[in-house]
């Protein structure tokens, strides 16, 4: 009773403005005698009291001693719960950075090992969960940073991913301390599921030769549930990202040594997600892991996928480059099993025979060579003759047999992913090493340069004659001197230089990656005012003198570390470069060559006019592209047909002529002869593919703008497409399962949106036959109609409102024709 007596006058003291000493004393009296019962008094008084009235008075030393009382469950429970209160009831902000101050202190990385080495009850340790590693601090310091403007350095708190990392790290130390692994999992699980990227974050840290043992521990003591939900995150969340664009066997290899024992885990769900990740290596690495689990189980894991992927709901409604990914798991997963008893028995299975069957009667050309390529593929396990002779070039990734895979150790499988990484096909860091310039072999500046008035200073400057030089005036540093000239040379030669290169050789395709890259990564550190300009037109040049690297470009539109800015021209890229090699002449880009080698026929003078104050934004190219199309798409619809619209719907055949007008300017040859092969695979697939692996895209304000200018992109290509494109309808067919949805989300101020969506579909109403359209999308149309009914009048730019009632005329006429064919078809019945 004595001792609770003593502790009452000394929390009272505390209360009363005690001088430093009689702090000091009290701190020390409880460091020597610690009480439960005491400390919850301690702290709170210490919170209420000492801390606002004179901790910033104090000597280090007390300091250090009050942050130490904090560093508790207790105290920093009671401090975080200070802090949220005193931000939220916007009290004093002076107060609210002197207990962040302190928590930052008593937050560092040995925090959660004193709190587990305490001995806490379970109650403590789901408040410790609770506070650390569910979020409640980050949350409550996010909530600090957005609601005041306070100068204080956050730390680990600065962002989820370090403060992911910060508790990865401390979950490390717990292992290597020997805690309770029943407790370390729970903290595990829960980490896991702070974010969307903690998963990556997390095995950043644990993936590796010495700490992949800890984790180990914990996933042998998870609940099956459990190693399956982390274990999908970790291929397809931590896993994946790991991959280069060129598939690595041996690093495929190493991965599978150490991870084999994963595949009891793959249930026919993980399998999906594996497959909707699209990425080549990741199913290669889960199909050959799947193929290691016991026969039984694994024959009949097979006939559902095999069931699944033939699905005919899905043959009609899932985008093709899904469809690619699911043949591409399904081929992976049979080639370990080449002249199984399965295998055989497969061919005369009734599953298999009615999946091919079923994309065989499919309407869509790349669901039939799915279809096609897999029964071969089956043939050629079994050692049989294929039943097919026609193969597509266009998937000649599922045609082609990997190399095989490497056995080898368990430690030898580590030593291989910790080597140095080395980008593939190229590293632009070593493959582009600068010298110094030596100018005697390259050819001087042409004397006949019309631009020789504006390039004062670059007499000096070769020429460069090959694509590596090209690549050393581009990645010259700019503090170097002449870095301008050899840039600006770069830059302006380089159009012409690409186009004549592709004429003969590889040296583009060889270099192509690393000019793109280099190109893009390029800033306007001189101030250059037609800079955006030229480096477009050298974009479009590599994409046109090499159409393979397109593949390239579109990766980078999704995994690089680009601008908004950056990621506009990337598109405008693709579409600038779809046209010329479709034969089309934009004088943006036939200006920035020398056209005297490579003759063309021009369009009218007056028809570009508009480029000629476009020099630097390369989207005011592309929205003049789709203006200029949209007003061929609008020469039939007159003034008199679109009063019609609120004509009770009584609407009459609308004229065809701004159809043949638009067909007129189409007999440009391409570039090309094998452009209408291409397009599809090299363009417009890559795109769509990025699409959907992106997921939604939010870049907040701006999403509209990106948005628009993809679609319009996407829009562009299937014109090009257009009339001979082996791709044309599953072009048409993937552009409207990806606009579909977006006219249920757009709102009537999103006018880039709406624009590029309408043009897109009013493009496909004018280049694909009425009735396939009717046909085939007859719900998507009344899905368009509907939405352009309701918004049609919300809309307030005069010629978007134009384009939506033409299309929504269109629309009404297709829909009015298939209902006379119906009722036709009924009357011929009586």
């Amino acid at each position: 009773m004595s001792d609770n007596v003593d502790w009452d006058k000394k929390i009272d003291s505390l209360k009363r403005q005690p001088n430093e000493n009689e702090i000091k004393s009290i701190l020390n009296h409880f460091s020597k005698n610690p009480s439960d019962k005491v400390i919850f008094q301690l702290i709170t008084t210490l919170l209420n009291h000492t801390i606002p009235e004179s901790y910033n008075s104090l000597s280090k030393p007390i300091q250090q001693d009050i942050i130490r009382l904090f560093r508790s469950l207790v105290g920093l429970g009671n401090l975080v719960t200070k802090i949220s209160v005193l931000t939220s009831t916007d009290q004093n902000h002076v107060l609210v950075k002197l207990y962040l101050e302190i928590l930052l202190q008593v937050f560092d990385k040995e925090i959660v090992l004193e709190l587990i080495k305490s001995n806490p009850n379970p109650v403590e340790v789901k408040e410790i969960d609770r506070l650390i590693f569910k979020g409640k601090i980050f949350s409550v310091l996010n909530e600090v940073y957005v609601s005041t403007s306070l100068d204080v350095d956050y730390d680990v708190f600065s962002n989820s991913d370090r403060y992911v990392n910060f508790l990865s790290t401390s979950i490390l130390s717990l292992y290597q301390s020997h805690s309770d692994i029943k407790l370390i999992t729970s903290f595990v699980t829960s980490l896991i599921g702070f974010n969307s990227n903690s998963v990556a974050v997390f095995f950043g840290v644990m993936f590796n030769h010495q700490n992949w043992q800890y984790f180990m521990l914990s996933f042998n003591v998870m609940k099956s549930y459990q190693k399956k939900e982390i274990l999908i995150k970790f291929f397809t969340i931590y896993l994946k990202p790991q991959f280069s664009n060129k598939v690595n066997i041996k690093k495929i290899s190493s991965l599978f040594t150490i991870l084999e024992f994963t595949g009891e885990y793959f249930d026919e769900n993980n399998i999906e997600k594996v497959i909707l990740s699209l990425n080549y290596s990741l199913n290669i690495l889960v199909s050959k892991i799947v193929s290691a689990i016991p026969e039984v189980k694994l024959n009949a894991l097979t006939l559902r996928l095999i069931n699944n992927w033939s699905d005919q709901t899905k043959l009609k409604s899932e985008p093709i480059i899904q469809q690619e990914f699911r043949t591409h798991f399904l081929v992976n997963l049979l080639r370990a099993r080449k002249g199984s008893k399965f295998i055989q028995d497969l061919m005369q299975n009734r599953i298999f025979l009615d999946a091919i069957t079923h994309r065989l009667e499919s309407f869509s050309g790349n669901v039939k060579t799915l279809g096609v390529i897999f029964a071969n593929k089956v043939c050629e396990y079994d050692g049989k003759p294929k039943i097919f002779d026609e193969e597509s070039s266009m998937y000649t990734h599922l045609l082609d047999e990997p190399e095989p895979f490497v056995n080898m150790r368990y430690e030898e499988a580590w030593s291989n992913l910790s080597a140095p990484r080395v980008e593939e096909p190229v590293n632009v860091s070593t493959s582009v090493q600068l010298e110094k310039a030596k100018v005697n072999d390259i050819s001087q500046v042409d004397s006949d340069d019309d631009d020789d008035d504006e390039m004062n200073g670059r007499a000096n400057i070769p020429t460069p004659l090959y694509i590596k030089d090209l690549l050393k005036y581009l990645t010259i540093d700019e503090k170097a001197k002449q870095a301008y000239e050899m840039r600006r040379v770069a830059l302006t030669t380089g159009p012409s230089l690409m186009r004549q290169k592709m004429q003969f050789g590889n040296e583009v395709d060889f270099y192509a990656e690393d000019l793109i890259v280099q190109l893009l990564g390029l800033g306007n550190h001189f101030d250059e005012k037609d800079f955006d300009t030229l480096k477009l037109n050298c974009l479009v040049s590599v994409l046109v003198a090499s159409p393979d690297s397109a593949l390239h470009i579109c990766k980078l539109l999704l995994t690089g570390d680009y601008s908004l800015q950056q990621r506009m021209m990337i598109l405008s890229t693709i579409s600038l470069a779809t046209r010329e090699l479709r034969g089309l002449t934009d004088d943006v880009i036939s200006k920035s060559f020398n056209q005297t080698n490579f003759p063309t026929k021009l369009l009218p003078p007056k028809s570009h006019e508009a480029f000629i104050s476009m020099d630097d934004e390369s989207t005011n190219v592309i929205k003049y592209l789709n203006h200029s199309l949209q007003d061929d798409l609008m020469l039939g619809v007159t003034e008199n047909e679109e009063n019609k619209l609120s004509n009770n719907g009584q609407i009459l055949k609308i004229s065809k002529g701004f159809k043949n007008r638009n067909e007129n300017k189409m007999f440009e040859q391409p570039r090309r002869k094998d452009f209408y092969k291409i397009i599809g695979p090299r363009f417009f697939y890559p795109l769509v593919n990025v699409w959907y692996e992106a997921g939604e895209i939010d870049i907040g304000h701006y999403s509209t703008v990106f948005i628009g200018h993809y679609i319009n992109t996407l829009t562009l290509v299937v014109h090009c497409a257009y009339p001979s494109s082996n791709d044309l309808r599953d072009m048409v067919k993937e552009f409207i399962q990806l606009t579909t949805p977006l006219i249920h989300k757009v709102k009537s101020d999103e006018i880039q949106v709406i624009e590029s969506i309408v043009t897109g579909i009013f493009l496909i109403c004018d280049i694909v036959e009425e009735d396939y359209i009717i046909q085939e999308f007859h719900n998507s149309i009344l899905q368009y109609q509907s939405w352009l009914s309701q918004i049609w009048e919300t809309l307030i730019d005069s010629k978007l409102k134009s384009l939506c009632a033409g299309l929504l005329l269109r629309l009404n006429n297709l829909l009015q024709q298939f209902e006379r064919t119906l009722l036709i078809g009924v009357n011929s019945m009586y």
